[in-house]
């Protein structure tokens, strides 16, 4: 069984986000389903590689927006039977903490 060497604990989310892979490009639809202070894990169309550089704007449910620049660390396309919607896996380092952000999902109504 593999170890989980994460820094931070990870927290099961469903936090919509816009996700910009160039500054100026159209934004695109994302949802994050798994989220700590160090990074995420989202579910998007977008075509994306490794050591891309991104901007989010993470939705809260309390209405608040949280903006980040992150890094795409992992990427997994989905299996055609998981890939109605969301057709790829991709995991996000970002640029600087966001304690907030995980201190926000762990308060989400459950």
């Amino acid at each position: 069984m593999s170890q989980d060497k994460r820094r931070e604990t990870r927290h099961l989310v469903c936090v919509l986000a816009h996700l910009e892979k160039d500054t100026g490009t159209k934004k695109r639809s994302a949802l994050i389903n798994d989220v700590s202070a160090v990074g995420a894990h989202l579910l998007t169309r977008e075509k994306l590689t490794v050591g891309d550089k991104v901007q989010l704007q993470l939705h809260l449910a309390d209405s608040k927006v949280i903006e980040a620049s992150a890094k795409v660390v992992r990427i997994h396309e989905r299996p055609v039977e998981q890939a109605s919607l969301w057709t790829v896996n991709v995991g996000v380092e970002f640029d600087k903490p966001i304690p907030e952000l995980a201190n926000a999902a762990v308060q989400q109504p459950k």
